[in-house]
Parts: structure tokens; sequence; C-alpha cells
């Protein structure tokens, strides 16, 4: 399948011509380790009515070569611009009803795609949400921690239409899709989930499509992480004051997780809010990973809240 430089066809799998019901896209940046994988577990899927269209942003490893060699259509960018824009590019070239935006460390279950296509079957329905599985490929201690705290978050919101998006598996129709910013480059896929929200497309987070994160984490770049987040979000409330006020029960930064942040410096108090997911980690790991957690929950927490501040701060001077 020939890739494209910025422009090109995409193709549905099975080479007919018609419509495809989804597009899968793929924005995708040197992840030549797992991109592969991503596209194979597609290509796996018992759901086959779609296209794949992975857009490389600039990539200096064999990416671009992976996805072609697995009849991906490659949309070559000229130039590393950042996941938004990627996701746009890919968008552009869509043709499905559908464009399932998918990351590329993510590997899909075998009925994904098709619970994707049979949720919007109802037509009330603007957008599905996916959730990570808490079962995770890579063994170190920081992607394990890492897996099942995100996998714990999403599973605290008990609203079953939400006001956000993480777009390592989320869909949208076509004919409701907005561009992302490009010019942001943290929690991006957040502030536009909001504005598909304040547009009334209605956000179904779908919990029993559960994919897996094959991304391997360290300590070091899940605080990194946890700060350039916290920051970003710390600017955003600013100018989304409705978001700040109405969503926190709608997302998976609840009421609870902002009261831990602000509580991190404070061990006992930190812990008492905390317990439930120490106590999930407990049930799935067991005590010496529970122990691990316990220490570098509260310093990821006070990670947070330094972000918090120095988006506030940086924010107030803006």
């Amino acid at each position: 399948m020939k890739s494209a430089e910025n422009s090109g066809k995409a193709k549905s799998q099975g080479g007919t011509k018609k419509t495809p019901r989804l597009s899968i896209v793929i924005p995708c940046f040197n992840s030549g380790k797992t991109v592969g994988k991503t596209i194979e577990s597609a290509l796996c899927s018992s759901f086959r009515d779609f296209e794949l269209i992975m857009a490389d942003d600039g990539s200096t490893d064999n990416s671009a070569e992976i996805a072609e060699r697995l009849g991906a259509t490659v949309l070559r960018l000229k130039e590393n611009k950042g996941a938004s824009n990627a996701r746009n590019a890919g968008a552009r070239q869509a043709r499905g009803e559908i464009i399932v935006f998918l990351d590329a460390d993510v590997a899909l279950p075998k009925g994904a795609l098709g619970r994707i296509s049979a949720d919007l079957e109802d037509e009330g329905i603007s957008c599905v949400q996916a959730i990570y599985s808490k079962n995770c490929p890579v063994g170190n201690f920081a992607s394990q921690y890492q897996n099942l705290y995100q996998f714990y978050n999403f599973n605290q919101i008990k609203a079953k239409h939400i006001q956000i998006a993480s777009t390592y598996c989320f869909a949208v129709r076509k004919k409701d899709f907005i561009e992302f910013n490009a010019g942001q480059k943290t929690a991006e896929d957040g502030e536009w989930g909001y504005r598909l929200f304040r547009q009334n497309k209605a956000i179904l987070l779908d919990k029993s499509i559960s994919v897996q994160h094959l991304q391997k984490f360290t300590m070091k770049k899940i605080l990194l992480r946890s700060f350039r987040i916290s920051a970003d979000k710390a600017k955003s409330v600013k100018g989304y004051r409705e978001q700040a006020a109405t969503d926190l029960g709608k997302t998976h930064h609840g009421k609870k997780k902002v009261a831990a942040i602000l509580c991190s410096p404070v061990p006992p108090l930190f812990w008492i809010l905390n317990a439930g997911f120490f106590w999930f980690v407990l049930r799935e790991k067991g005590s010496l990973f529970l122990l691990k957690t316990i220490v570098f929950h509260e310093i990821n927490y006070l990670a947070f809240l330094a972000g918090l501040i120095a988006g506030t701060l940086r924010g107030g001077a803006a």
C-alpha cells in the first residue's frame, strides 16, 4: 500500500471502494517498538469494515515502514508538530463514517471495534471512550503502577456520559469531528473533548472496551508527565471556568483526586483519600507492590501539586 506525504487516499481493508464504517487513525512519532503490535491488533479484529491510517509525525525510526508493511496507509508528515496535528491530518484523510483515534502503543482486543460500531448505532451518541485494561504486558514497576492507576481512575467515573476525551482509544462520528488545537502539546485531548461536550456531542464511556497499554514507563517519565499535565490543566482552568466547576464528576479528574493532590504534603490525609486505590492495588498485586505504590503514589501526587502551582503562576503571569 502506498504512503502519502501530507496527502493521499486511504484504502479500506479488503480493497473495496465503498465507504468503510470505521477509519482507524494512529498518530505516530518514533513508535517502531509498538506500532506493529497496535496495527496487528486491529487486523486481528473480529470486525472487518475499517481502513487503517497511520499519520507519521516526522518519525526518524522505522515506524512508517512497519505500518506500510502491515497494509496501513501512511501519511508522512514533513515535520514533527505533535499528536494533535497528526490526528487532524489523519482525520482529513479518513473516509469512514466513524473515526477511531488509536495511540501507537495500544493493542485492541478482538471485539473492541465491533463494540464501538454497535455503540454508535445509537444516533444519540456522538463519541465513544474506551478504558485501559488493568492487565499490562510490560513487567517493570513503573509501567504496572501507571496502568493500574489509569484503570482505577476511569473506573471511578460513575457517569454514563463524560465531558472529556482520552484519545488512546476514542471514537467520534466524522460529521461531529472538530479539529484538535495543534498548538497545545499536553492534555490536548481533554481540552478537545470538552469542546465536543460544549457542542452537545454525547461522549459515551464504555468500560466494556478495555485496551492494553504497551508503553514502557519509568518513574522519571511518570513524574514529568504528571507535572506537565497538571501544569497545563491549571492554565486551562482559567480559560474553562465552566468545565472546572462542573466536570469533576464526569472525568477521571474527580473531586477526590483533586483533594488528594492538595493533601499530598500531609501523608495521613493523603493515605486516607487514596485508601480505595491502595486496596485495589493490594488485591491485584499483593503487599510488596502495595508498599512501593504507597511511597511512589505520594511522590507522583506531589509532582501533580508542583505542576498545579507552576501552571497557576504561569497562567497568572500570562
